[in-house]
């Protein structure tokens, strides 16, 4: 069985190595308009509200962090990675967003009395299990939701990326392609819903390679990365550009939280 990169011999202080490296050239745009449009459905269908506090696990740069703060009472944004919280520290000041809490810590050792209204996952990878959904549930006073790939294919790149490398992994494990199934088995009141949108990537192949390249530093592959993918796009390309046209797929999972 084919694994995900991250579940190989890496250690958590490399993981989080990786996410702070990743935080230097990450981009929301395999997403488009997709996290304001799961945004404006969350709030239509009351999952979010202004007197509501949230409590955002995975927040990364703040993709969705600055989206979800207006329409709640108070975001408490969680992520390993001080440099994905430094990113999002200067976009919310950036949206006069003042209702945001930091937290630097990883989720499998986060611990706290305190509850929220809501608690959510965005796009955090290898959540889905039952031992999570149930650790999201504790801190729950409403409602829980993840937001989770089906279909991004800007991972069909890193695919071949790695395959050049000489190593076959999956990317399946982060669309969280169980979750119906497990909250389902759990006895969770729960709706899925779909959002797509098309996404136009048209780039200097340099750019390509400087935004995915230097991930690979944490497996000790940077260089090799770079050849790699020049090999790749220099197959694809033309004149130096890369350009990739795709419909991409996320879900969002809302499900009440079971009582212990």
């Amino acid at each position: 069985m084919k694994i995900h990169p991250l579940d190989g011999n890496l250690s958590d202080d490399e993981k989080i190595g990786f996410w702070d490296v990743f935080a230097e050239t990450y981009s929301s745009e395999q997403q488009g308009n997709m996290p304001a449009m799961i945004t404006e459905w969350l709030s239509e269908t009351g999952v979010l509200g202004i007197d509501k506090t949230l409590l955002e696990i995975g927040s990364g740069p703040g993709t969705y962090s600055v989206l979800f703060a207006p329409e709640s009472k108070h975001v408490t944004c969680l992520d390993s990675s001080v440099k994905m919280l430094n990113r999002l520290s200067v976009l919310a000041k950036h949206e006069n967003i003042e209702n945001i809490e930091l937290l630097n810590t990883d989720w499998n050792s986060f611990d706290s009395r305190k509850k929220w209204d809501v608690v959510a996952a965005t796009l955090c990878s290898f959540l889905g299990t039952p031992e999570s959904l149930d650790k999201m549930d504790s801190f729950a006073e409403g409602r829980c939701f993840m937001v989770s790939w089906v279909k991004n294919h800007g991972d069909d790149l890193q695919n071949k990326i790695w395959a050049k490398l000489g190593k076959e992994y999956s990317f399946t494990e982060r669309n969280t392609d169980n979750l119906s199934e497990t909250l389902r088995n759990s006895g969770r009141e729960f709706e899925i819903k779909e959002f797509s949108d098309k996404i136009h990537i048209e780039l200097p192949i340099g750019e390509v390679v400087k935004r995915n390249a230097h991930t690979y530093s944490a497996f000790g592959l940077e260089k090799e990365a770079a050849a790699a993918i020049k090999e790749i796009l220099g197959q694809c390309s033309e004149n130096g550009i890369y350009v990739s046209d795709a419909v991409n797929t996320l879900q969002v999972a809302v499900w009440n939280p079971i009582v212990r």
